[in-house]
C-alpha cells in the first residue's frame, strides 16, 4: 500500500485549536489596553491643563517694569475666561472635573540668602477623588 502525504483530521483540529488560543489571548490583551484608555486620556488632559496654567503665569514675565512680579491670574477678582469654574466654561476649556492649584515659593540658595527668583508649581487634581494627576514646576528669575 502506498502512503499518501498530507495532514490528518486530528492534526488539523489541533492546529485550529492552538490558533484559536493564541488569537484569544491577543484579543484579551487588546481589550485590557482599551479599558485603560480613559485613564490615559485623563492624564493627558491634566498635563495640558497644567501647561495652559503655567503659560498664564509665565506670560506675565515680560509685562512688568523690570521687577519680577508674577501671580496666579485665576485667583484675581476678574480672572481670564479660561479660569472661570462654572460648568459651561469649564467644559469649554476642558477643565471640568479638575482642581488647579498654583503656588509660588522663593528660590533661595540657603536660608537668609537673597531671593534669586520664584519656583512656580502647578498641580492638577481630580475633583472627584482629589488624586494628583499632573504637576509642573519651573523657576522664574529676573535675569
Amino acid at each position: 500500500m502506498k502512503r499518501v502525504k498530507g495532514s490528518t483530521l486530528i492534526e488539523l483540529t489541533i492546529f485550529i485549536t492552538v490558533l484559536a488560543v493564541i488569537g484569544g489571548s491577543f484579543l484579551l490583551a487588546f481589550e485590557m489596553t482599551l479599558q485603560g484608555q480613559p485613564e490615559v486620556e485623563a492624564a493627558t488632559q491634566a498635563v495640558n491643563i497644567a501647561r495652559e496654567q503655567m503659560e498664564l503665569v509665565l506670560g506675565q514675565r515680560n509685562t512688568g517694569s523690570g521687577s519680577l512680579s508674577i501671580s496666579d491670574l485665576c485667583s484675581q477678582s476678574t480672572p481670564p475666561a479660561v479660569c472661570v469654574s462654572d460648568s459651561a466654561t469649564a467644559a469649554k476649556y476642558n477643565r471640568k472635573g479638575y482642581i488647579i492649584n498654583t503656588t509660588f515659593t522663593d528660590d533661595q540658595a540657603s536660608v537668609g540668602a537673597p531671593v534669586r527668583g520664584k519656583i512656580v508649581t502647578v498641580t492638577v487634581k481630580r475633583a472627584d477623588t482629589g488624586a494628583e494627576v499632573s504637576k509642573l514646576q519651573t523657576v522664574v528669575t529676573n535675569y
